[in-house]
This record gives structure tokens, C-alpha cells and sequence, in this order.
């Protein structure tokens, strides 16, 4: 497994403006969540499209099949063949669509939501270690606020398109 280390960034972070070194550490987090998100996909002997679809049903909301496939990019069968997948390892099931009977909505089962809990375990651990054990609701707040404005900053660029 890759470590990561600040040799990913290119210069010292003394050398470099606030906003190279804060893309420099989101670069680091977006590896490292990467490299999370394979490693727990191979620990559940599944891909990590399918990891990314069972934390997209979790979301909430009318989530349909087509909602997931825009999400991640995946053809309609693609994404036919990885609802089937999470039906059949009891992390998720198709629930009629009470609007639209030719549709279905994604909903978590048991085995979904016990995935769900130990993923999110390890993450938990990550911004506990990274808070250095400081569960401060100011700081949470902070990064709440910067994780936020970022995703919804992110997406913009790609809704303009």
C-alpha cells in the first residue's frame, strides 16, 4: 500500500502560499481517502463503485438506480448489475417507486448499514487522531463548514458544464 508522506507536495510548505498548501493537504486527503476506499472495498470482497453506491443510498432521499449512475458515472447497466450485487450481498434493496411504477428506490438493509457503521468507524478514528483527540464542537464545526463549502463549490463547476 502507498504511504503518504509530504514528498507529494512540491515544495517545502514554508515556500509555498496558503492556498498551494491547502490544496496540497486536500490532494493528500483525496489519496489517502482513495487508497481507504480500495482497501475497504477488498476487504468486503466487492468494488469500490460499490462502496461509493452504498454511502450514496445512505445519503437519503428517494435514491433511484439512475440517481446512482449519474453520481458515479456508470451506464445503465453497470449500474443494473451493482444493485444487483449489493441485493444480493444484503446491503441494499429495490423498493417500488410509489410515483413511478416503472422505477425503484434504493434503500439500505441490515448487512448495508453494518458496512456502513464500520466504515464509518474508520473514519471517525481518522479525524479523531487528526483532532488530536479534540472532539471540540468548534473545530468539527470548522471542518464541517470547509468540507461543505468545498463539495458544494466543487460541484458547481461541474453543474455549469
Amino acid at each position: 500500500m502507498e504511504t503518504l508522506t509530504t514528498r507529494n507536495v512540491a515544495a517545502p510548505a514554508a515556500e509555498q502560499d496558503p492556498m498551494t498548501q491547502a490544496l496540497g493537504a486536500f490532494v493528500l486527503m483525496h489519496r489517502a481517502n482513495a487508497l481507504v476506499t480500495a482497501s475497504l472495498a477488498q476487504q468486503y470482497g466487492c468494488g469500490v463503485s460499490d462502496m461509493r453506491a452504498l454511502v450514496f443510498i445512505a445519503g437519503g432521499g428517494d435514491t433511484t438506480p439512475s440517481a446512482i449512475g449519474r453520481e458515479l458515472g456508470l451506464s445503465s447497466g453497470a449500474i443494473t448489475t451493482l444493485v444487483d450485487r449489493l441485493e444480493n450481498a444484503d446491503w441494499a434493496q429495490r423498493v417500488p417507486n410509489p410515483h413511478d411504477r416503472r422505477s425503484s428506490y434504493l434503500e439500505l438493509r441490515s448487512g448495508g448499514r453494518t458496512v456502513l457503521e464500520q466504515i464509518t468507524a474508520v473514519y471517525a478514528a481518522a479525524f479523531t487522531a487528526a483532532t488530536n483527540d479534540a472532539a471540540a464542537p468548534a473545530s468539527f464545526d470548522c471542518l464541517m463548514r470547509a468540507f461543505t463549502n468545498v463539495g458544494t463549490a466543487l460541484r458547481a463547476t461541474i453543474d455549469r458544464e
